[in-house]
């Protein structure tokens, strides 16, 4: 099995936000869409397993805790016979040096693609745009993830079983899925994950 590590640059709350937003999604499709049956989620003490066996980018581990170091050999077996790798990934808490020692050993390789970053920020002045903000409506639901996984650069072969996929998640209160029009035309779209008082801009483009 082949894997590789990837750094959350984080706080922890945002670190479990990003981490609830891909178990939300794929526990949608499992439930809803017509690939659940290639999707397997397990929640493991402090981690989070995530595979799907159509799209490689979600066979991900999220791991909170230092319990990471008792789990690789269920992670091994967890993703056996999965056509893709898959990434751990944890917020840069605890001994890291130790991780990526135990990572190196197994023969896993850091991931050079992907960072994420995390803050706070005051209430923003209003500025004059030329961009208007509007929610999208569950009837755009096509266009809309047409426009996501274009921006995204998903292989054209997966767009339609991803857009069956995706359409469900129009149903699921806690994400808000937005336009930016420009002279009424869309120019960009956000997707904001609502959990309490906190918030997340989880897919924008």
């Amino acid at each position: 099995m082949s894997g590789c590590v990837g750094t959350a640059i984080s706080v922890l709350p945002s670190f479990r936000l990003v981490a609830h937003y891909d178990r939300l999604r794929l526990s949608t499709y499992q439930a809803r869409g017509t690939d659940g049956r290639r999707i397997s989620i397990l929640d493991r003490g402090n981690s989070t397993f995530l595979r799907f066996d159509a799209v490689g980018y979600f066979n991900i581990v999220y791991s909170q805790g230092d319990d990471i170091f008792e789990q690789f050999d269920e992670i091994d077996a967890f993703y056996q016979g999965s056509p893709f790798g898959v990434r751990l990934m944890s917020p840069s808490l605890g001994d890291v040096g130790s991780l990526a020692q135990e990572c190196q050993r197994r023969g896993w390789v850091p991931d050079q693609h992907l960072a994420w970053l995390s803050g706070t920020c005051g209430v923003a002045r209003q500025q004059e745009s030329r961009v208007t903000i509007r929610p999208a409506w569950k009837e755009e639901s096509t266009s809309f993830f047409s426009a996501y996984l274009e921006a995204f650069d998903a292989s054209p072969e997966r767009v339609p079983a991803a857009i069956d996929n995706m359409r469900h998640l129009f149903d699921e209160p806690s994400l808000h899925f937005l336009w930016a029009l420009h002279k009424g035309s869309p120019a960009g779209i956000g997707i904001l994950l609502e959990a309490g008082a906190d918030a997340l801009l989880c897919a924008g483009a």
